[in-house]
C-alpha cells in the first residue's frame, strides 16, 4: 500500500481536530467533564502545531490570522483545567480539608471561569473555526515532504541545544514546552516512531508536572498574603505552600538529570 502523501495526511488530521473540536461546542455545561478541558486544549495545540509546519513552509502564511480565533477560548478553558489541577493537588494534603475560606473561594473562581468558557462557546466562534479550516487548506496542498523534515530537524535542534544548557530559566518553559509538543504532535502524526525521542517525552511529563505543581505553590502563596484569608488558615497554607514549592524544585532539577 503506497505511503499517503504529506499534504493528505496534514489534511486528515486538521479535519480530525476540527471534528473533535466542534463536538465539543454540542456540548452542555452539565455534560462536561474534568478531562473534557485538557482533551479541547489538546486537540487546539494540535493544529497549532500544524499551523506552524504550515508558516514554516509558507513564508506569506499567516499563522496569527489563523489561530486568532482559538487563542481566547484555549486560553480559558487553561485557566480552568489549572483550577481543577489545583485541587487535585491540594487534595493529597491533609491539610487541604482545613482551608475553609480558601477552598470556598476556589471554588467561586470555578465556578465563574466555567461560565465564561461555555459564554465563549457561540455559533459565531463555531462558524470561524470552520472557515479557517477551509481557509487553510489551500496551503496544506502545497507543502512538501523535505519542507515538514526541515521543521521537524529545526524543532530537534532547538530542543537538543536547551537540553544541553542545562540551566533554562523557569520563564523560558513555556516556549521550550512547545517546541517538544510541536515535535511530538507532528513527528507521531507523519513519521510514526521513526523520528520520536523518548528523552523529549519524559522531559516534556516532567515541564508538565513541575508547571502544576509551581502553579499551585504560586497561587498559595499568593493567597498567603491576601487579607481575606483567617490567621489560622494562613499557617497551614504556609506549609502546603513550602511543601508543594520543594517538590517543584524536586521535578525542575529532574529535567536535567
Amino acid at each position: 500500500m503506497p505511503r499517503l502523501k504529506i499534504r493528505v495526511k496534514l489534511e486528515r488530521y486538521i479535519e480530525k481536530r476540527a471534528a473533535l473540536i466542534d463536538s465539543f461546542f454540542q456540548k452542555s455545561q452539565q455534560d462536561f467533564v474534568a478531562k473534557d478541558y485538557h482533551q479541547f486544549r489538546v486537540e487546539i495545540k494540535k493544529v497549532s502545531a500544524c499551523l506552524r509546519v504550515v508558516a514554516y513552509c509558507h513564508k506569506h502564511f499567516m499563522r496569527k490570522k489563523y489561530y486568532e480565533p482559538y487563542r481566547e477560548v484555549f486560553k480559558q478553558a487553561g485557566k480552568i483545567r489549572e483550577l481543577q489541577v489545583q485541587e487535585t493537588i491540594l487534595k493529597k494534603y491533609k491539610r487541604y480539608a482545613s482551608l475553609k475560606t480558601f477552598a470556598s473561594a476556589f471554588r467561586r473562581s470555578l465556578s465563574l471561569e466555567s461560565a465564561t468558557f461555555f459564554s465563549m462557546l457561540t455559533e459565531a466562534l463555531r462558524a470561524s473555526l470552520e472557515e479557517n479550516k477551509k481557509e487553510v487548506k489551500p496551503f496544506l496542498e502545497k507543502i512538501h515532504e523535505t519542507c515538514v523534515l526541515d521543521f521537524l530537524k529545526s524543532r530537534k535542534k532547538k530542543i537538543d541545544g536547551f537540553l544541553q544548557r542545562k540551566d533554562i530559566a523557569p520563564v523560558e518553559m513555556h516556549k521550550f514546552r512547545k517546541w517538544l509538543k510541536d515535535f511530538g504532535y507532528i513527528s507521531k502524526l507523519l513519521y510514526a516512531e521513526k523520528y520520536q525521542v523518548k528523552k523529549h517525552d519524559l522531559v516534556q511529563k516532567l515541564i508538565g508536572e513541575w508547571r502544576d505543581q509551581d502553579f499551585v505553590s504560586r497561587n498559595l502563596q499568593t493567597a498567603f498574603y491576601s487579607g481575606d484569608i483567617p490567621e489560622a488558615e494562613k499557617k497551614n497554607i504556609k506549609k502546603l505552600e513550602k511543601a508543594i514549592s520543594a517538590k517543584a524544585n524536586r521535578l525542575l532539577s529532574k529535567i536535567w538529570l
